[in-house]
Formats: structure tokens, sequence, C-alpha cells
């Protein structure tokens, strides 16, 4: 996500990469979880004679397949069909919303006991927890969970505030009330006029947690601090020409001809130091900050991050800097140094919760994250002859990094994250290979007890195992023809 410099016709926004976590993500509780399990198991005596598998349940819905018809249906908490098996593909997305595709068109249903409602939109994405955002004919609005209108299906662009919503269409903003979808004047009056020719809000990227605006009319820029809608608004940064970016603390960035110079906002002054590319990492004003200088002919970068003071966490040393895809709070640093003329990049994970490292910049491989708090990575240094294994790891209760217990035993050559539940692994260790007179990956889960060693979920390795679809996995025998299989071993007549 990196900010880079981005012109509409009204607005001025950041460049999402990832977009995937701006939503708002439902929660899931341990209760519904375990509520969920005693449905899973009374579910398959009921409707085993009429599908073929059942995927893990989610508040009460438990997708169905059935091989025949290479289709999906969907079950109440007793087994009745709530959608007939018709679709290639369902999407739990938490709070009863579900995704349906059939003959590639996506459609969405609010799942409210007994029945399902049909939702028609386009695309529909969880806003916040009692709010849906929907977008139609390239249109966005804002619907509550029972389906009803809050914003209507109009505007061009929404965006949320503490305590209400903005939504502009063409060059006019218009503010309502999350309750009841009343509009009402854009505060404050006095400083800003809802015509303003264009706003931006760089806190987008973390919703609910908005601690400043950024306005642009007559050509300046000025930042501005949300108090909860007060007329009382503090002018953070008063108006000037160049573009400003902004999560929350002390600093904001002037952007001035492509690059960035730190902007204090309680001396209100610009510091003489220069940034050539800047990452928000979250929104309590946590910043990874690039500098660029030419090595070889070549612009190379070194990355760093500071915190909302300015203070640095992590010095301006790494070659790579790179948001996990999966965990967003983790952050994955390299370094590559020379040793003997040989060239070696090393991996290291860092936690931007904790603002502590992980793992240690040692790996040859990418430090792959399996969930928040566990991660691969090797036990010593690596150098360019001798390649670490690595192991799976998670925080103790003191915060130490230690060996997950189910697989302390097991090292590893490689590993790929599969889903939050399921990963793919390369031993290092052959042994248990060679009673097959194979080698490759083999499955395990994040579940596994951890008084017993894990175990391959498979019936044997294969040459690779690369993706998980549903409750599915991709894989391949001699690495080029690939195919699906479920755990026990069968092929579905069509994933």
């Amino acid at each position: 996500m990196l900010i880079q410099k981005i012109y509409s016709l009204v607005a001025i926004s950041l460049l999402l990469q990832q977009a995937a976590h701006c939503q708002y993500q439902p929660a899931y509780s341990q209760s519904q979880q375990q509520a969920d399990l005693k449905i899973q198991q009374k579910l398959p005596e009921k409707a085993k004679a009429k599908y073929n598998y059942l995927a893990p349940c989610r508040e009460s819905l438990t997708p169905a397949f059935v091989d025949s018809l290479c289709a999906w249906a969907l079950l109440d908490s007793v087994g009745n069909e709530l959608l007939m098996p018709r679709y290639s593909e369902l999407q739990l997305l938490g709070h009863g919303l579900v995704s349906a595709t059939r003959a590639g068109r996506q459609s969405y249903w609010l799942h409210k006991s007994p029945k399902l409602i049909p939702l028609q939109y386009e695309s529909v994405t969880w806003w916040a927890e009692d709010q849906l955002l929907v977008a139609a004919n390239q249109q966005k609005g804002v619907i509550n969970t029972a389906g009803l209108g809050i914003i209507p299906t109009m505007y061009d662009e929404i965006v949320a505030l503490p305590q209400s919503i903005l939504a502009r269409r063409g060059k006019t903003w218009l503010q309502f009330d999350p309750k009841n979808g009343a509009p009402r004047p854009l505060n404050p009056q006095a400083y800003i006029s809802p015509q303003a020719e264009a706003m931006s809000q760089y806190a987008r990227l973390f919703p609910l947690q908005i601690h400043a605006i950024t306005w642009k009319d007559n050509n300046k820029y000025q930042l501005i601090k949300t108090n909860n809608d007060s007329p009382n608004t503090q002018i953070l940064i008063p108006p000037q020409i160049y573009p400003i970016h902004y999560t929350s603390g002390q600093f904001a960035f002037l952007e001035i001809e492509g690059v960035f110079y730190p902007y204090d906002l309680n001396t209100k002054s610009q510091k003489n130091i220069r940034y050539d590319k800047i990452i928000a990492l979250n929104a309590e004003g946590l910043w990874a900050v690039g500098q660029t200088t030419m090595q070889n002919n070549k612009p190379t970068t070194k990355w760093g991050i500071f915190d909302d003071k300015g203070k640095s966490l992590v010095e301006i040393q790494y070659d790579s800097l790179i948001i996990d895809k999966q965990f967003h709070t983790l952050i994955h640093l390299a370094q590559t140094t020379t040793i003997n003329n040989n060239s070696l990049t090393t991996w290291g994970l860092w936690d931007a919760t904790s603002q502590t490292w992980l793992a240690k910049v040692s790996s040859q491989q990418k430090t792959v994250a399996l969930a928040p708090n566990i991660w691969v990575a090797p036990a010593s240094a690596a150098t360019p002859q001798t390649p670490s294994s690595l192991y799976l790891w998670q925080k103790d209760s003191k915060g130490q990094a230690t060996k997950l217990k189910a697989f302390e035993n097991k090292d590893y050559e490689s590993v790929r994250y599969l889903s939050p539940q399921y990963f793919a692994a390369k031993e290092t260790n052959k042994e248990t290979n060679k009673e097959t007179n194979k080698e490759g990956w083999q499955l395990f889960s994040l579940d596994s007890e951890p008084k017993n060693p894990a175990k391959n979920l498979l019936a044997q390795p294969y040459a690779e195992i690369r993706s998980q679809k549903n409750q599915l996995f991709e894989v391949s025998s001699d690495g080029e023809s690939y195919f699906f299989i479920s755990l026990q071993g069968k092929k579905p007549a069509c994933p």
C-alpha cells in the first residue's frame, strides 16, 4: 500500500494495493465456533446420503457439495436447504452474509433465521458491525443488517468518520447520520465548503479509527482534526500547496515534487529530512519510510520504520519491506550482504502490533506467517554454504519465541501458507518418505494436538501442494499436471 500521488476528478486517495484488510472483519467468537462444531458433528448423519462433502460450519450455515451436480448447496443448522445445489462457489463472509457464484455471476444473501434475504447488488462488503457497503452500476450506498437502506446507492465515494458518514456525488459532499441515514450540513462550515474541489481521508486504510481528514480547496491542502463532528474543529496544518499524508500522531508528511518530508504538528514546522517512499502501517502513526540512493548506477532503496513521534523502531538499512498478504500487522524485511563475492539475502519478520521482531533477519527464504502469532523461521543464521532448516515458532506468555509443540521435532526445507487452518511443508528429514520412495510436500493442520506429533493429513507426499479451495487441495505428482483431492484422498468430479 505504497502511498503514491494519484489524482482523480475530485479526490486524492491512497493507492490500496491490498484493499482486503480495509474492510471491517466480523468477529467470530469462541462460543459461536463451539456451537458450530456441535452442528457440524450432527449434520453428517442426516445429510451424508445426499451430499458428498460438508464444508466447515460457520454461524449455523454449512456449504454442502454434490459431486454428481458439481455444485454447492447451503444448509441451515438442521440440514434444510437454504440454497439448492446450483452454485460453483459459496463463501460465508460472517454475520450471516453469504456470497454465491452461479454461471460466473456473483450474488449476495443475508441469513435472517430461518430465511435468506437476497441482496440486489453487484458487490457487498462489511462496512461496520451493523452496516454493509453496497454497490450497483458503479454507485455506492450503505445498508443495515436487515437489508434496508441507510444511504441510497447513488454516490461515487463513501468514507467513515467516528460519528458520521460522508458521501460524495460529483463534487458535492454530504454528511449522514449512520443510525438513520438522515443527511445534515457538513461541519465545520466556517472552514470548508461542501462543494470543495477535493477531499481525501487518508485514514480510510483503517475504518473506525479516523483521526483527521485532508481537504483540497482552491488548489491548497489542509489537515483537519475530527472531533466527533464538533464545530470546534482544529486545523492541524493550515492551507498550503503540497499534498498531505497523515494517519495519527505528531507527524504528517508533505509530498513535494514526488518525495516526502515530515511535518511536526506540535511545532508547525517541516523537517529537512527527505524520504522517497512512505507506507502507512497502521492507524496509530506507524510508518515505513524508504530512502533511495544510486549504487553502481542503479537506484537502491533502504527501508526503516518510525513511530508516531518520529522515533526509529527499525533502522533504515533493509533492502525490501513487504506487508504480509494474510496478516497485515506482520512486516517482512530483507537484507542483502556480500560474503567472499557471494551475495546472500536473508529475511526476518517484524510485528507492528507489539513493535518487536518475531524472527531476526536470518532466513534465506522469505519468512512465512501462518497466523498472527505463528511463523516459520530458522533456528540459526544462514550462510551461502549452509542454509538453515526451518521450524514453526510461536510467542509464549512471556513474549519469547518457542517452537510450536506439535511440530517441535520437525524441521522443514520449505513451507507454504494455504489457509488459516492448513499449511503445506517439505521436510528436511526424508526418513518417512523413504518408506514410499517419494519425496515431497505434505499437508498439516495448525489445529494439531500439542501432545501428539503432527502427521501428514494426506495419504502420501506430493511433488507439489500449491493451493487450497474450500476443503480441496491442489496437488501434483510430477510437478507439471495438477489436480484437486480431499482429505480423504478423493478426486472430486469438478473442484
